[in-house]
C-alpha cells in the first residue's frame, strides 16, 4: 500500500501504530511516501521507533495547524469579516420547512429537501434546531 504521508493516513499517533500494526499483521507493507518509509512484516526495532518518531512529529505538527486555524477564526470574527457558515434557508423558510413537515406535505426528508433546494442531511438539520 502507498500512502503521500503518515499525516494523511491517520489523525494520531495512536491510530497510525494501530493502523500500521493491523496492516503489517496481515501481511501488506505500506510505503510513506513523503517520509521515504516503508514498514513490511520484517521491520526492525529501528523501523518501529522511526514509526514512533514521525507519527509524533506529523501529530504535533497537525495540532499546530489546527491551533493556528482557531486563532486565524478568532481574530477574523473579532474584526467581523468571519461569519461563519452561510446557511442555505432563511429563518421564514426554515420554518416554512418545519411546518411542511409537520403537516405531513412530503412523504419523505429527501422529498422536503428537493422541494426546498437542500440535501436530506440539512434536512435532518433545520428539523432538529427546530426543537
Amino acid at each position: 500500500m502507498i500512502v503521500h504521508s503518515m499525516d494523511r493516513f491517520a489523525r494520531s499517533l495512536k491510530d497510525l501504530v494501530t493502523e500500521v500494526d493491523k496492516l503489517v499483521k496481515r501481511g501488506i507493507a505500506i510505503q510513506f511516501v513523503k517520509e521515504n518509509i516503508t514498514f513490511t512484516a520484517q521491520s526492525t526495532p529501528m523501523d518501529n521507533l522511526m514509526l514512533q518518531l514521525m507519527g509524533a512529529f506529523a501529530q504535533f505538527e497537525r495540532e499546530i495547524i489546527l491551533e493556528r486555524q482557531k486563532e486565524g477564526i478568532k481574530l477574523a470574527s473579532s474584526q467581523g469579516k468571519y461569519k461563519g457558515r452561510v446557511h442555505k434557508l432563511k429563518p421564514d423558510q426554515a420554518e416554512a420547512l418545519r411546518q411542511d413537515w409537520k403537516e405531513g406535505k412530503y412523504p419523505s426528508k429527501m422529498a422536503l429537501g428537493q422541494a426546498f433546494g437542500i440535501s436530506r442531511q440539512a434536512v435532518y438539520r433545520y428539523l432538529k434546531a427546530g426543537k
